[in-house]
């Protein structure tokens, strides 16, 4: 596994690149106080994501969805998507 450096608590160290990423989340997560579960499943609709993402690989989509969804998001709020209202015929008098 390559190693990179990378930031943790303020100092740069070598990591491996999914030490890498969990280093990120994790600091995300602590900074907008929201829990694993809630992150994967705002990311991609998977609870467990964080927890895979440890255990074994995952797909390099759904890492970018987290790195997206951590850009997009820096208050931990996920936005709703924006919905095209529909206009309705006017009533009859």
């Amino acid at each position: 596994m390559p190693l990179r450096w990378g930031k943790v608590w303020g100092i740069y160290a070598l990591m491996t690149f999914r030490e890498a990423i969990l280093a990120r989340i994790g600091a995300y997560l602590a900074a907008t106080s929201m829990s694993e579960r809630s992150f994967g499943l705002h990311v991609c609709g998977d609870h467990k994501l964080v927890s895979r993402l440890r255990s074994r690989s995952v797909t390099l989509d759904r890492i970018e969805k987290a790195e997206a969804f951590m850009r997009d998001n820096p208050d931990g709020i996920a936005r709703p998507v924006p919905t095209v209202a529909v206009a309705s015929e006017p009533a009859r008098a």
